[in-house]
C-alpha cells in the first residue's frame, strides 16, 4: 500500500509518468525521501517488455521485505492517470493499480484514509 498527502501523491504521479514515457526505466521507491514502505518493505518499480514475469516478492521471517513491481510503459502511464484522478478529487480515496503482471500483489494508492503511523515504523508513509 502507498499512501500520503497530496504532495507525496503528486511526486508518485510524476514518477509513474516518467516510467510511462521511458524517461526512466527503474525506480527504487523506498529510497525516495518522500516514500517509505509499510514496515520497511522495499518496492522497486521496473519498466519491462511483454515477455517479462510477474511481481516478485522476497520474504524474510514471515514478512515481505521487498517487492519487484514490473510494468509496461502503458501500465505506468495508466497508473499515473489513476493517481492524477485521486489528486484532482482533493478528498480522501484510493485507487487500485492493477495489471496482468501484479502476480497476486495488490497495489493500492490512498490519501486521507489511513493514519500516518500505519505500520510498525512511524516513517511508513509513501
Amino acid at each position: 500500500m502507498l499512501w500520503g498527502d497530496l504532495g507525496s501523491l503528486t511526486k508518485l504521479r510524476d514518477l509513474l509518468a516518467r516510467l510511462g514515457s521511458q524517461e526512466q526505466d527503474t525506480a527504487a521507491l523506498h529510497s525516495m525521501q518522500w516514500a517509505h514502505g509499510v514496515a520497511g518493505t522495499e518496492l522497486t518499480l521496473e519498466v519491462v517488455g511483454p515477455s517479462s514475469g510477474d511481481c516478485i516478492q522476497h520474504n524474510q521471517g514471515g514478512r515481505i521485505d521487498s517487492i519487484r513491481w514490473p510494468g509496461s510503459t502503458d501500465d505506468f502511464r495508466r497508473f499515473s492517470e489513476l493517481v492524477s484522478s485521486l489528486i484532482d478529487a482533493r478528498r480522501s480515496g484510493h485507487q487500485y493499480l492493477e495489471s496482468a503482471r501484479n502476480g497476486g500483489v495488490t497495489i493500492i494508492v490512498s490519501t486521507g484514509e489511513y493514519p500516518d503511523e500505519l505500520g510498525s515504523d512511524s516513517r511508513t508513509k509513501g
